[in-house]
């Protein structure tokens, strides 16, 4: 979810998430793969819902990896 656009983590400010602040290369590695994806910031992850076809393919699926 790689942070939070309206507040911070504690703070009214907003924060890059630790893990992409930390390793900036690994998460652009992330970012320029190969698939298709979609991303939301933690303060608005709730209002993602993944449903219908996506969520059963995702729910059957028994590898990690996409071309598996």
């Amino acid at each position: 979810m790689h942070g939070q656009v309206y507040r911070g983590y504690g703070s009214d400010k907003p924060d890059a998430e630790y893990n992409v602040k930390a390793d900036v290369d690994a998460a652009k590695k992330v970012f320029t793969a190969a698939w298709p994806m979609m991303i939301t910031p933690l303060d608005t992850c709730g209002r993602v819902v993944l449903d219908g076809d996506k969520y059963q393919k995702v729910l059957k699926r028994n590898s990690p990896s996409r071309t598996a």
